[in-house]
């Protein structure tokens, strides 16, 4: 049966800690104080700057409090192309935005970048080159860790998107210096907190993208509790080919088949909601969902009360597949729902049409989103959980 595969709970599969947040720091004089904030600055070129600017009311009030701020980040998987994966291009948004200079470290000396930081005024804004062209980045190194930390008096951890990362910029950098999560990701945690404990009923959920797989977990978890799950993007071609629909080489997830089958053949099959029509490309591969999905997805959408939206109902990069994904977007943005949309794709274009502020919360995160809502271990999150005792120390000392 589908619960031998999904193991399926309405609860989470662990208890949560408790995390320092920086807002805790508000009254703080942090003039004597240097903060490494991990950022999220994984974006391609092209993309929307979304995750950049929600980042930029953290290190306004850091510096507003007077700290220094280190910001450390990392961009892309680079194989030796450094160039096309610098965060170089980043400081003159920055600079717009934070109205001052930032001091870019295009080599990621440690001694000479502590000296420069160690001389600059209060306020005063860093940002280091990609962190994996360092090879201990990926590896969690604790010697590379040790180095980060070096760089300031505390941490900050302001990129939910990556801390599904074991990396030593997010995990064991917390065991060098007190460690608090960030603005944004206070409002990840309370945000996707809220939307997975209490649901108001209708409660949809709307998975598009390339995999099912990828989304297991968060079947996992709502399936028992949801109304209606509407499948789109590549995601549905498990199903439908189920259904006998002709496919042809459309992309179709073989790993996903007797998950889907066993699915749609279980006591939540009817709740499960697939495409109806679609948009081809010249080869007769299916790119889009068709108008027909689109009317019936929106009805669902409009009657739900809770939303969740992750991943894309057709090929983005392709304009002339994108529209049921812009009208999915608009029909979560006209709902009355409490509505939660995230995926790195999903979130990008949302923000790109100008709706982050229609939905009640638009995530930063991707495969983090799917991990918190799956019920999953973030590592970023236990370390900033294990940095507590240590964090309400340094609170205490500002705040004394």
């Amino acid at each position: 049966m589908v619960d031998e595969i999904l193991h399926l709970s309405t609860e989470a599969r662990y208890t949560r800690g408790v995390i320092a947040y920086i807002d805790e720091l508000k009254n703080a004089d942090l003039s004597q104080e240097t903060a490494v904030v991990r950022t999220g600055f994984d974006i391609k070129r092209g993309e929307n700057l979304y995750r950049l600017t929600e980042t930029i009311e953290t290190i306004n009030f850091l510096r507003k409090r007077g700290a220094k701020v280190v910001m450390i980040s990392h961009r892309g998987r680079p194989r030796g192309d450094e160039q096309k994966y610098s965060l170089a291009p980043f400081i003159a948004f920055l600079e717009e935005k934070l109205h001052t200079e930032v001091y870019f470290f295009s080599q990621l000396r440690f001694k000479k970048i502590r000296r420069a930081v160690a001389n600059e005024k209060p306020g005063s804004v860093f940002l280091l080159e990609n962190l994996r062209f360092l090879p201990g980045e990926q590896k969690n190194d604790r010697a590379l860790a040790k180095q980060l930390a070096s760089l300031g008096t505390f941490f900050v951890n302001e990129a939910f998107s990556v801390s599904h990362r074991d990396a030593s910029s997010l995990v064991a950098i917390t065991q060098y210096l007190p460690s608090f999560g960030g603005l944004l990701l206070k409002r990840e945690i309370e945000n996707l907190s809220r939307v997975s404990k209490k649901q108001k009923k209708p409660f949809v959920v709307v998975l598009g993208g390339t995999k099912i797989t990828d989304k297991i977990d968060l079947l996992q978890r709502f399936i028992k509790t949801t109304d209606r799950i509407l499948v789109g993007g590549a995601a549905a071609n498990a199903f439908l080919v189920l259904f006998g629909v002709l496919l042809g080489p459309s992309y179709i997830e073989k790993d996903a088949l007797p998950i889907a089958s066993k699915l749609i053949s279980s006591p939540y099959g009817k709740k499960i909601v697939v495409p109806v029509d679609w948009k081809r490309d010249q080869n007769g591969a299916i790119k889009d969902i068709g108008e027909k999905s689109i009317r019936l997805f929106s009805t669902h959408i409009a009657k739900a009360r809770t939303i969740i939206w992750n991943g894309p109902m057709g090929r983005l990069e392709d304009p002339q597949f994108r529209k049921g994904s812009l009208r999915v977007a608009r029909a979560i943005a006209r709902s009355r729902a409490f509505s939660v949309v995230g995926g790195g794709e999903t979130a990008e274009f949302s923000a790109s049409l100008g709706l982050q502020n229609k939905f009640e919360f638009l995530s930063t995160g991707g495969g983090a989103m799917l991990q918190y809502l799956g019920g999953n271990h973030l590592p970023g999150l236990i370390a900033l959980e294990k940095s507590y005792a240590k964090s309400r120390n340094f609170i205490s000392r500002k705040l004394s």
